[in-house]
């Protein structure tokens, strides 16, 4: 399960604003559930989608953030690849926060 909140689930979301996102802790388990601890799933789920990710030239800047209170990826969307008929995001560069 997916969900946005914060400033654009609101409606209170600047041009460029970031999106907060967060995906249901089921993710964990259906590749992570041979580990134990719930830290170390997030983590490896994290390490997974920062490698996945670097395979396409539309996203960048992917960090992840171990340290946080709620471990967190951030990473930047070029929506400009895009189609702009199948979307009402505006094109350009989208910063995405995603926490589990």
């Amino acid at each position: 399960e997916v969900k946005v909140y914060g400033s654009v689930c609101v409606g209170l979301a600047a041009r460029d604003s970031d999106v907060d996102v967060t995906v249901g802790e089921g993710i964990l388990e259906q590749g992570w559930g041979y580990l134990e601890d719930i830290s170390d799933r997030i983590s490896g789920f994290f390490e997974y989608l920062q490698y996945y990710f670097a395979n396409y030239p539309w996203i960048s800047n992917i960090k992840v953030i171990k340290s946080a209170t709620i471990p967190i990826i951030k990473f930047t969307i070029d929506t400009t690849h895009l189609n702009p008929t199948l979307t009402s995001v505006p094109l350009g560069p989208v910063q995405i926060d995603l926490t589990i």
